[in-house]
Parts: C-alpha cells; sequence; structure tokens
C-alpha cells in the first residue's frame, strides 16, 4: 500500500493525522510550529513516524508516496508543483488553489508526472450526499428545477479569506458532483459585520437552466448544512448535520387549456400533488476515510479519485467569478 506524509498539522491536519495511521500509510508528519511537531511526535500511537519541521526532508524519502497538503490555501501552490517535480502525488486540501492559473499549472504538472491529485471536498465521500445523488438521478425524481443550500454557523471567524472562500467550495463541489456539470454564471451579495471581511453571503449559480442560490454564515444563531432539491415530481431536503434526506412526493403539474383568451394565468390549469414524506435509509460511513483510502487506492492502482484536479479547478474558477462579482457590486459573471 501506498504511503503518505501530511504537511500541516492545525486545523485539519490533525484529523487526516489519524486517519492516515489507521489506514497504516503514514510515514510522516511536519508543522513549522515546533510544539505541534514535538506534541504528536511523543504520542505513542505514531510510533515509527517521523515528524520535523521542515516538509522539504521527505522530498527524497522513498518510503514516500504521496504528500497530503492541509496548509493555509496560499500555500498550497508551492508545495504542490515542488512535491510534484520530486514525483509525489497529492493530496490537497480544499481549495486547490487561490488561483486559476496556479490550478491549471499544478493539473499541467500531474499529467506529465502521471500522478494523482486528489482535492479534498470531503463532502463527496458523505453517505448522504451519495444517496442524495442516486435519488435525484432516478426517473421518479424527475427533472431539477432548483436548488438551495444553506451553511450556517456562528463562526468560525477567519481573516484574510472571507465566509466565500472558506465554506463555498463545499457546496460548488456538491453541485457540480449533484448535477455532473459545472457553473456557468454567477451572482454574490455579501457584507462584513465584524471585521473587514465579509461573513455573510448569498450567492446565486446558474448550472445551464437550473438555478442555484448558497447562504452562507459565520454569523448565524444555528448549525445548519441543509441542501434542498426542487424536482418536477419530487422534492428532497438533505441534512448533513443529521446525516439524513426527506424525500416529499409533492408536485405541481401545468396543463395549458385551449382558449381564444390572451395569454395569461388563466389559461392554465395547476394541479398539485401532496404525498408521503419518505425517509431513505443511508448506510453509515466515515467520509475522511473513504476519501483517504481512495486516495491510496489511486495511487496503487493509477486510477483517478472522483474529487479530483479538474473538480478541484472547477471549483477555483467558480470562486474566482464569485469574488469578481462581489467585487462588481453583485453584477453575474460568467464563469
Amino acid at each position: 500500500m501506498a504511503r503518505v506524509a501530511i504537511i500541516g498539522l492545525g486545523y485539519w491536519g490533525p484529523n487526516l493525522l489519524r486517519t492516515f495511521n489507521n489506514l497504516d500509510a503514514l510515514a510522516g508528519a511536519f508543522d513549522l510550529d515546533d510544539k505541534k511537531v514535538r506534541k504528536f511526535a511523543k504520542d505513542p500511537a505514531y510510533n515509527g513516524v517521523f515528524f520535523d519541521t521542515d516538509w522539504e526532508k521527505c522530498l527524497g524519502r522513498s518510503d514516500v508516496d504521496g504528500m497530503v497538503i492541509a496548509t493555509p490555501p496560499d500555500t498550497h501552490y508551492k508545495i504542490a508543483m515542488t512535491a510534484l517535480e520530486a514525483g509525489k502525488h497529492l493530496f490537497i486540501e480544499k481549495p486547490m488553489t487561490l488561483d486559476v492559473k496556479q490550478a491549471e499549472k499544478i493539473i499541467e504538472q500531474a499529467n506529465a508526472s502521471q500522478r494523482v491529485v486528489l482535492v479534498g471536498h470531503i463532502f463527496l465521500y458523505s453517505s448522504e450526499i451519495i444517496k442524495l445523488k442516486s435519488i435525484i438521478s432516478s426517473k421518479k425524481f424527475g427533472d431539477v428545477q432548483y436548488i438551495y443550500t444553506q451553511r450556517l454557523n456562528l463562526g468560525k471567524v477567519q481573516s484574510p479569506a472571507n465566509v466565500i472562500e472558506d465554506l463555498a467550495p463545499h457546496d460548488i463541489s456538491i453541485l457540480n458532483y449533484l448535477l455532473d456539470s459545472t457553473c456557468t454564471e454567477a451572482q454574490v451579495t455579501a457584507k462584513s459585520h465584524l471585521i473587514d471581511t465579509e461573513d455573510v453571503a448569498f450567492i446565486n449559480l446558474k448550472y445551464g437552466d437550473v438555478l442555484c442560490n448558497l447562504h452562507l454564515s459565520w454569523l448565524d444563531p444555528l448549525k445548519v448544512r441543509n441542501t434542498v432539491i426542487v424536482g418536477t415530481k419530487q422534492m428532497a431536503v438533505c441534512d448533513s448535520m443529521e446525516k439524513s434526506i426527506h424525500l416529499y412526493n409533492k408536485s405541481v403539474n401545468v396543463e395549458k387549456m385551449e382558449s381564444e383568451m390572451s395569454e395569461s394565468y388563466s389559461n392554465y390549469l395547476m394541479t398539485y400533488m401532496y404525498g408521503d414524506v419518505l425517509i431513505p435509509h443511508i448506510e453509515s460511513s466515515e467520509p475522511m476515510k473513504a476519501e483517504c483510502k481512495e486516495f491510496l487506492d489511486c495511487i496503487d492502482n493509477k486510477t483517478t479519485p472522483l474529487a479530483d484536479g479538474v473538480l478541484g479547478l472547477q471549483v477555483v474558477r467558480t470562486l474566482h467569478a464569485m469574488q469578481k462579482s462581489l467585487k462588481g457590486n453583485g453584477k453575474w459573471v460568467t464563469v
């Protein structure tokens, strides 16, 4: 089995450290903070794992096949390109980069060196999102009409990244996955209330004929992770906090009436269907374990992960359009 080294032991790094170690695939870990390094190095769970403050020491090691980058997004590009040039496979936490051209160069280099790139869009490995995709792909659901998401919490306020850069990558990756498509246009309204960075955002996205709305907030009384999808035959509400889906057999049928009158509301017959509410069974799973295991399997089998570099680039492009719309006073921007 492939083995990896983790760079960054801050907010998310320790979770990756534990997961790869439990998969018996952890070779080393690095962080600039010597206190963090010494803390984990003393833990008996990590016996045999090498720790250091200089991540470049792992570049020449033959027992490191892949590098897991869990550092701030503005550092991803330099580390990724250095690792690829050393022949390492890449697991990069989201967002892949903050710059479209940098993301493109990472993919170009990975393709040239035939190396795997997995981007940490962990919700694509969540059982409720996988189940949701199977539901909306069925004929029973009909065509998707529109989607809205809510990703709300009181905190964690960050800077210089705003709430869009922090939270939107999750929803963009989910929408791309669910719709088998990419965003074509973006429109953003956002405001800062606490410090000089946007902490609340309302975002509209177009996926062809499907309109999607994202509500993002660091300033909300409730912790919410909802995805609501309205179809022509059914409607679904996915709660990623509860790991549940409620499927509503509700729809509206529109029939045009024969009339010589001018085109108006009275020329249409609206039929409303109210049916049962179903709660499909969702298999219990560990998204991070599935994500990490896929990275290792892709290295061993030379296959492409679900959350690959192309998806990562698509997310970065959409983020770029969002920020451009924000700076342009909420104008629609082509992705």
